[in-house]
Parts: structure tokens; C-alpha cells; sequence
């Protein structure tokens, strides 16, 4: 594979998890040690990440090295608003969620997601 692709994978795949956490480029360029312009870069493909920045991303985003080197984002979702794991409407979820500050209403919100997740399947619950 060329290096120009395994750029562009890696980078794509920082800034799914990087928005999944409902992070900037500032922010994990801070973590980093690093400009926001480079993180761009690092998105983008155009820059490589060395060793010691990919670690302390797994870390930031409680993921693997795997995760963040293997093609995770299938780009039928990138492009496709109704696909079920499109990463824009992932993003948006967790951003909602994030906003929530107390602790009860998560727990509420996630079980309002439960549920739904159940009826979805086919496995409604009595309490409905």
C-alpha cells in the first residue's frame, strides 16, 4: 500500500474518533504537543503521525493502534446520510449527549435508547 494511502486512512480515521469524542483540533493538538494546523495535516493525509503520537491518540480516545490504522470508516457511510453508522449523525448523538450534565438524565437518556433499540429489534418491553 502506498504511503500516500496509509496517510490518508490513519488521518481519516483520527478525525472519526476525534469527532466521536467530540473533540477539536485544538484540543487533541494540545494533547498532542502540537498546532491545530498540524493536526489538519495529519487528517488530511498530507502528514505522516509517528509512533508516539498515534499512542498517545489510543490513548485520548480510548481506542486501539489497530483501530486507528485499519480502514474503519466504510466510505458508503461518509456519503450516505441514511446509512445506520453514518459517522455524521454518530458525531451528533454524542455530541447531544455530551451536553447532558447530570447524571440522571444520561441515565435516563440512555435508557430511552434502550428501549427504543429494543423496539427496534422487535423486543418490546412490557413497561411501554
Amino acid at each position: 500500500m502506498e504511503r500516500a494511502v496509509i496517510n490518508t486512512i490513519i488521518g481519516r480515521n483520527i478525525k472519526h474518533y476525534r469527532l466521536l469524542q467530540g473533540l477539536s483540533q485544538k484540543a487533541v493538538g494540545n494533547h498532542l504537543g502540537i498546532t491545530f494546523q498540524q493536526m489538519q495535516k495529519y487528517e488530511n493525509g498530507i502528514n505522516a503521525i509517528n509512533c508516539e503520537k498515534l499512542i498517545q491518540l489510543t490513548e485520548l480516545f480510548r481506542c486501539s493502534v489497530n483501530d486507528l490504522c485499519r480502514d474503519a470508516v466504510d466510505d458508503t457511510a461518509m456519503h450516505n446520510p441514511e446509512h445506520p453508522w453514518n459517522p455524521y449523525k454518530v458525531h451528533a448523538l454524542i455530541s447531544h449527549f455530551n451536553r447532558i450534565r447530570s447524571r440522571k438524565l444520561r441515565n435516563q437518556a440512555c435508557g430511552i435508547m434502550r428501549i427504543l433499540a429494543d423496539i427496534s429489534c422487535g423486543k418490546e418491553k412490557e413497561m411501554l
